[in-house]
């Protein structure tokens, strides 16, 4: 590759010097930031900081584009790399794709609910980011054994057969896998892998240019994901709706390259211990639907080992039809508790996935002792060897799907 010599060194040095002085510079904002007021809010942060410096390397410098493969748990893994509030429901696998070249996706379906693709052209921070398309691995022709292949290229294949596009005018492209679990108990995931169709090139170290492009594209990540995906969206929800109430996004921007099969409303809880919020949805005609838990710096909260999120298929239905949660920091002993983990301030994401209607959820603060009159009659409940049994099924099902 070129670039090497005085002039590449002086700009990977001038690239490094920027991205030190950046990560300074956010630290030193974000410390200043009302969501940083308490110790554990500061700790919190420097987890948060401390991930995007990962992440600079995981998401930027280490994909190579000649050989790519499916990153799996060096994006999103529970408890160690939970930053961007990755879905409890969701697998995630991306790959970093030279957009000029053609590739093969195959391997064999599982039994998710669901398995989307996206496809980017450019990454989080970008200036020229852009949504390409959604793809559904469902409209897919597939074996009759689950067996799949399916071309991913700028160039749809002669004889028809599955294709995802990709932009051959910028590099790279980013495809995006995200399989979802709705039974967490009996739903398997899909092995599958990725290679260039005309046959993988040797690998090759990146020149000092090349090193320099990617540390300034890391900084530029950064910045994005916390005024997008991080502390700055919390801030955005108290600015327009304040504190126990969901807002519902609008993610048709293209500069946000936002997933256009899903409607996204956060909001931003705050509680005391003798309190519990309840949410309650009208549940649409939707082919999936969750709701969980982070913190303000939009760091899930632990799913393996704590009932912090539920989804359509989890939730138990009302009487009336309506869902109703309930958000407390001690197990009210009703089946549709979301477990804060011991946070008396955070965030809830609920997501609808095509969906008739991006419903907004009602909320109500109580106290503790007043739920059980705020709930309708009959509202399901749970004993406490009820949920030992759920948390000890939920905790096998992570675990196994990370490999553990």
């Amino acid at each position: 590759m070129g670039g090497t010599g005085e002039e590449g060194q002086a700009r990977l040095d001038v690239a490094w010097a920027a991205l030190e002085a950046g990560f300074g510079a956010l630290r030193a904002r974000l410390l200043a930031s009302p969501l940083a007021a308490g110790t554990g809010d500061r700790v919190r942060l420097h987890r948060w900081l401390l991930q995007a410096r990962a992440m600079v390397h995981n998401f930027v410098v280490a994909p190579d584009w000649a050989c790519p493969t499916f990153l799996t748990n060096t994006l999103f893994e529970p408890n160690t790399y939970d930053w961007l509030m990755p879905n409890p429901d969701f697998y995630y696998r991306y790959a970093f794709l030279d957009g000029t070249r053609s590739y093969r996706v195959e391997g064999r379906l599982g039994t998710a609910h669901f398995l989307e693709a996206q496809v980017i052209r450019g990454f989080w921070g970008d200036p020229a980011i852009r949504l390409l398309d959604n793809y559904d691995f469902a409209a897919f022709a597939a074996e009759a054994d689950g067996g799949i292949a399916v071309s991913v290229g700028p160039i749809a294949p002669a004889d028809g057969a599955n294709w995802i596009a990709l932009d051959p005018a910028g590099a790279p492209n980013i495809l995006v896998l995200r399989e979802c679990f709705n039974d967490w108990t009996c739903e398997k995931p899909a092995r599958l892998r990725i290679r260039p169709e005309d046959g993988a090139p040797s690998s090759s170290d990146l020149d000092e240019q090349a090193m320099a492009v990617r540390l300034e594209a890391a900084l530029r990540l950064v910045r994005f994901c916390h005024d997008v995906f991080g502390g700055g969206l919390t801030e955005a929800v108290l600015d327009a709706v304040g504190t126990n109430r969901f807002q519902l996004l609008d993610t048709s921007r293209d500069s946000d390259a936002a997933n256009p099969s899903a409607s996204y409303l956060p909001l931003v809880y705050d509680l005391r211990e003798d309190e519990a919020l309840i949410i309650e949805l009208e549940i649409p005609r939707a082919r999936y639907w969750s709701v969980h838990l982070g913190d303000p710096w939009l760091q899930a909260a632990d799913f393996t080992h704590h009932q912090s999120s539920l989804n359509g298929r989890q939730v138990r239905l009302d009487a009336d039809g309506r869902a109703r949660l309930i958000l407390s920091h001690r197990d009210p002993g009703f089946a549709n508790w979301l477990d804060p983990v011991g946070r008396n301030k955070g965030v809830a994401i609920l997501r609808w996935y095509h969906s008739d209607r991006a419903l907004v959820p009602q909320t109500r603060r109580v106290g503790l002792g007043d739920l059980a009159r705020a709930l309708p009659p009959g509202a399901p409940r749970v004993t406490a060897a009820e949920r030992a049994q759920a948390l000890s099924a939920r905790r096998d099902a992570v675990l196994s799907r990370y490999g553990h």
